[in-house]
């Protein structure tokens, strides 16, 4: 007998349904099995869909939750970084790394002052600073979700940080700032720091966002490098005028600035060198750059025997000898060097080589400040000089950034004030 064949069709695609059916539901039996039978398999089941996997700056695999809420730092500049992402976040850090100071910006825009959520552990976060164990106790019993350490810190600290591991997520971050840029790009270990970071919070648009922005930035200062034929000197540093930067050969590498001392006996290019007021004068220079923190200093000997010389060459009705003085953000303070030489760039640049206005050098400023800080940053160049504006008044002087300045007397003392005062 014939069997109608849309009818036959039929009865074979309902018995390969069934098939199917009873072979899905054999294989979900034997994966569910599967998972029961394994050490831990609920909870490795959890841990695919509730954390991340990051692979830090030492090559450690690190699962991290998701939706984190609160970080403990541990390093020098580690404040800047997440402040970068999200300040609010940091509930645990090194004690004086959200000290308030007009040449931190990140303390301007984000009033660490009025936190009162924030734990201190006992290290400062210089420079390979070592976690005590009293510090690792507390911060495994805190409620923070993520650790990060400065690579710095954990090569120096590494089984102190090994054991807080156990208790909490470590992420390594190498935020070293003895190499910022490579070519016009921002250095390759801080473009994987930013990554990490962003990453570790979930927040990998914001990382993309900072990288893009800094080589945008970097770029256009790099178009804008003439040829240097002042004879620049740059003190101030640690608030002395006759100390400047390590071998002094390029301070500002970003814009290619050099400066006009050149310590022959050492490589280091960010630590400082102490010089005496004769090497200060005898330096043939033609242009004074410092920062307004060296105010407070500004009546020691060195400092008046430096103003007092400034005073005569430029007061001598000869300008041949004249020197100018201009301020600019210090080269690194509390770990904020990224922001300060990138903010700082297109003002040295319209100073040394005059392609640009001082008007769009601040307003690049501003630009830098929106990136890093977003509308906290807005207005940053104001709020800095305001601040230094009653600091240095103490010492009679007035230092705001960017400007030209001119030596005055005070008194018994001679004190530094605009060019056009």
């Amino acid at each position: 007998m014939r069997i109608n064949g849309p009818i036959f069709q039929q009865v074979i695609i309902t018995q390969k349904g069934v098939l199917i059916a009873v072979i899905a539901a054999a294989v979900i039996v034997v994966v569910a099995a599967a998972v029961l039978m394994s050490p831990g398999g609920e909870k490795n089941s959890e841990q695919a869909s509730d954390t991340i996997h990051v692979t830090d700056a030492v090559g450690r695999q690190v699962d991290v939750p998701k939706g984190i809420d609160s970080v403990c730092l541990d390093g020098k500049g580690m404040v800047l970084f997440m402040s970068m992402f999200d300040p609010d976040l940091i509930k645990y850090t090194n004690s004086g790394t959200v000290s308030h100071s007009p040449d931190r910006t990140f303390t301007i825009a984000y009033d660490f002052s009025k936190r009162t959520d924030i734990k201190f552990h006992s290290t400062s976060g210089g420079k390979g600073a070592v976690m005590s164990t009293e510090d690792v106790e507390s911060i495994a019993k805190s409620d923070v979700d993520v650790v990060f350490v400065s690579k710095w810190n954990y090569e120096s600290n590494k089984s102190t940080i090994d054991t807080l591991a156990k208790s909490k997520p470590v992420v390594v971050i190498d935020n070293s700032d003895e190499v910022l840029w490579e070519s016009n790009k921002l250095a390759a270990h801080l473009e994987q720091c930013i990554g990490i970071i962003g990453k570790t919070l979930g927040m990998e648009k914001r990382s993309k966002e900072l990288v893009d922005g800094i080589n945008k930035i970097l770029a256009e200062q790099k178009s804008l490098i003439g040829t240097q034929t002042k004879k620049v000197y740059y003190g101030g540093t640690q608030g002395q005028l006759n100390k400047t930067y390590g071998n002094g050969a390029i301070f500002f590498d970003n814009v290619g600035v050099t400066n006009a001392y050149v310590n022959k006996n050492t490589t280091v290019l960010y630590g400082t060198t102490e010089l005496t007021v004769e090497e200060v004068t005898n330096l043939g220079m033609d242009t004074f750059i410092l920062q307004p923190s060296c105010y407070n200093n500004i009546q020691s000997k060195n400092a008046q025997d430096i103003l007092r010389w400034l005073y005569t060459v430029n007061n001598d009705g000869s300008a041949s000898n004249d020197v100018d003085i201009f301020t600019i953000l210090p080269h690194a303070s509390g770990g904020a060097t990224v922001g300060c030489i990138l903010g700082s760039g297109f003002a040295l640049e319209s100073l040394v080589y005059g392609t640009c206005t001082i008007e769009k050098a601040k307003q690049k400023f501003d630009e830098v400040m929106h990136l890093f800080w977003g509308d906290a940053g807005a207005n940053m160049l104001d709020k800095m000089n305001a601040e230094y504006k009653t600091l240095t008044a103490t010492k009679g002087c007035d230092m705001p950034y960017f400007e030209h300045l001119k030596v005055g007397q005070s008194g018994d003392y001679y004190v530094l004030l605009p060019a056009g005062a």
